[in-house]
């Protein structure tokens, strides 16, 4: 599924567990027009819904580090990222989903 806007992954998110479904794996950008990620993703896990979320940020601030660590984040890539790098954190999230049961 593919959003634009904070409303739009929230709304997302909500729906799917709503039907009493999830996502297996959320990447999103930190910033995002109308809200930023950390607010849409402390709003929604409040709600219960947790997803496995990996950040992508051109701003590699040590607030976006400890904001995502506090959300409960996998992990934050800075851009440019190396390709390997996305495959050992989609590698890394499959083995959590597995464990899961999902």
């Amino acid at each position: 599924v593919e959003v634009g806007d904070g409303a739009s992954l929230a709304r997302a998110l909500r729906d799917a567990a709503a039907l009493g479904r999830s996502f297996d794996l959320l990447f999103s950008d930190v910033r995002m027009p109308g809200t930023c990620v950390f607010e849409v993703l402390q709003a929604t896990r409040a709600e219960g819904v947790v997803p496995c979320t990996v950040l992508l940020t051109g701003y590699p601030e040590d607030a976006v580090f400890y904001r995502a660590y506090r959300c409960g984040c996998l992990s934050v890539l800075t851009k440019p990222f190396d390709p390997s790098e996305l495959r050992g954190i989609v590698s890394l999230a499959a083995r959590g989903v597995a464990s899961r049961g999902g």
